[in-house]
């Protein structure tokens, strides 16, 4: 199940996701969603942290990060 796949949450400030329960996030088919809010709350460790996590699942994101 995707949902078993996620960031290190310790490294992550709930309150970036006041509005939903970090463990209820499906962070493979939301990761737009993710992104989106990390970008516009996260400190700079934290958007390391889901830069980082998308990279090793495969996923080339840096055009993304590039035009948020």
């Amino acid at each position: 199940m995707s949902r078993d796949i996620k960031p290190d949450l310790s490294k992550l400030r709930p309150a970036i996701f006041w509005d939903t329960s970090l463990d209820k996030i499906d962070w493979l088919q939301h990761r737009q969603y993710v992104m989106d809010r990390v970008m516009e709350r996260g400190n700079e460790d934290e958007k390391k942290l889901i830069k980082d996590f998308y990279a090793l699942e495969g996923n080339s994101i840096d055009f993304i990060f590039l035009i948020l």
